[in-house]
């Protein structure tokens, strides 16, 4: 039994992973059958949108604790952003 879609959040969510997964699947197709030249630009816009899935879900997150007035699970998903954008900080250093 399949569980139902909570919210545009979700939704946005399943969309962003099909569509990496549809792009890596592309770039590869691509880059084994014969190396197009735009086999890697399809890759990158794919691994992209891959590494953009878990900001999207803490952000779909937040509007979500905000709309629920759920302010203890924002602080804790506030917290979250905030060791991202260290790590993220210190790693590009």
């Amino acid at each position: 039994m399949s569980t139902p879609i909570r919210s545009i959040g979700d939704e946005l969510d399943i969309i962003l992973l099909f569509a990496a997964k549809g792009l890596l699947a592309a770039g590869l197709v691509l880059r084994l059958s014969g190396g197009i030249p735009a086999a890697d630009r399809v890759l990158a816009i794919g691994l992209l949108a891959l590494m953009a899935t878990p900001a999207v879900r803490i952000a779909n997150t937040m509007v979500e604790d905000v709309r629920r007035r759920d302010w203890l699970t924002l602080a804790a998903t506030l917290a979250v952003v905030a060791v991202l954008a260290w790590s993220l900080a210190t790693a590009f250093r």
